[in-house]
């Protein structure tokens, strides 16, 4: 895709420039990354690995001849979702799902309180579709940066996104939820843990058996993939072929490897982050950072006087006023830039917007999602090259995926009822 940048805007086009990558550069990432992958899959590397290539011990996929009913818990984010998915033969299928919000205290208050959240608005599921008495198997998904020691075992490496919760990292989760669940004697047992790419990889591999890589853009991002047994070093049980691999490529670059195509921006977006130098890829693609970006950049070209003839509000000044809607809305304005203007005016009340400025904010906004394109199908372009297999079906979710125009499988409450998959695969 070739952007045109708008008329009478050599000076924002100058500055944008670094965020252009030519094909030799992102041929270049690939290579990084791989080398990190290999390191994250090696047995005398991963510790130091910034790509930690973490075993999912899933190494079987769902047939379609799964039967049964499941819970599934998927959390990733300020709302997470509850779902019963009931598998019959010949492939039927049916879910009820309810979404539940995390008050924001419970996102960075104590594991106690944090767990103990989770099993209560297990208790009204269960008690608002009146299976308050049954007894459920459940698959866990918890997008987080776990190192996981067996299918229902993960230790939390580390918190991700806007959750700070204490006494979790260095625990197993699953513990620490089923402890929750058997206080309030919920009669379930978990008896599966993925991230949400597992589950989204799942969920397709159950409609497509070609799929082998499942990724997330959204929020943040990762992946994970099928990756041959003799490869894994760090799993020494070679007696199944397979086994899906726990990427977490968002901390790509957190050892200094994508240094050279950081721009002053995006030291900027690190910088102001909770955890500086840490998910360096993340926070070139998903869509947290990337509307931080998009906002850094707007003030820099107006302290450059490139914009709104250098004036820079107090709304634009501040953190987080950028919301995903304004990007998308914006890359997509066919109205004259209308839109766009009204954004300027109302969100960010900047004075006297120009058409020029808008076309230069469009212009901004699409030169650093094409950025995010790019470096995310270099990401995916390795782990298929890495794979060489054919045909192979990517399974994919997130914000960033479904307002953008990728040709590839939406994978549609993927990481969910791809959960209870595993729990329905898993072979007894």
């Amino acid at each position: 895709m070739s952007i045109r940048p708008p008329k009478k805007s050599c000076a924002v086009r100058d500055f944008l420039k670094p965020l252009k990558l030519s094909n030799d550069i992102l041929c270049d990432i690939m290579k990084r990354l791989l080398k990190e992958v290999n390191k994250g899959l090696s047995k005398d590397t991963h510790e130091m690995a910034a790509v930690k290539c973490f075993l999912t011990y899933v190494q079987d996929l769902p047939t379609g001849q799964e039967t049964g009913r499941y819970l599934a818990i998927d959390l990733g984010g300020a709302n997470f979702r509850i779902l019963l998915i009931t598998l019959g033969p010949e492939k039927k299928f049916k879910m009820d799902a309810r979404t539940y919000a995390f008050p924001e205290e419970k996102m960075v208050g104590g594991a106690d309180e944090f767990f103990d959240y989770i099993a209560e608005c297990v208790q009204t599921f269960k008690s608002t579709l009146k299976i308050e008495n049954e007894e459920f198997p459940l698959g866990f998904c918890f997008s987080f940066p776990v190192e996981t020691s067996g299918l229902n075992k993960g230790i939390l490496t580390q918190w991700a996104k806007r959750f700070q919760v204490a006494g979790v990292v260095g625990k197993d989760v699953v513990a620490l939820l089923q402890q929750a669940l058997d206080k309030r004697n919920l009669k379930v047992k978990i008896k599966a843990l993925v991230n949400d790419t597992t589950g989204c990889l799942m969920s397709c591999a159950w409609k497509d058996p070609n799929c082998r890589i499942g990724v997330i853009i959204g929020t943040g991002t990762n992946a994970c993939y099928m990756e041959k047994i003799e490869n894994v070093e760090t799993f020494p049980d070679k007696s199944k072929p397979y086994m899906i691999i726990n990427t977490e490529w968002g901390n790509f670059g957190s050892d200094g490897s994508l240094n050279d195509i950081l721009t002053e921006c995006d030291r900027q977006v690190d910088a102001i982050s909770l955890r500086p130098g840490k998910e360096i890829f993340e926070k070139m693609v998903s869509v947290m950072y990337v509307c931080e970006l998009i906002r850094i950049c707007m003030v820099k070209c107006a302290e450059l006087k490139y914009l709104f003839q250098g004036e820079i509000t107090d709304h634009l000044k501040l953190k987080g006023t950028f919301l995903p809607e304004f990007m998308y809305d914006i890359e997509k304005d066919d109205t004259n830039l209308r839109k766009t203007m009204a954004i300027l005016e109302e969100s960010f009340l900047i004075h006297d917007v120009t058409m020029i400025d808008c076309a230069n904010v469009q212009y901004i906004v699409k030169v650093i999602c094409e950025r995010s394109a790019c470096l995310l199908s270099a990401a995916i372009s390795t782990l298929v090259n890495k794979m060489a297999l054919s045909p192979i079906t990517i399974a994919i979710d997130g914000g960033m995926y479904r307002n953008h125009p990728f040709e590839m499988l939406l994978s549609q409450d993927g990481s969910g009822r791809g959960t209870a998959l595993v729990a329905a695969s898993i072979k007894k």
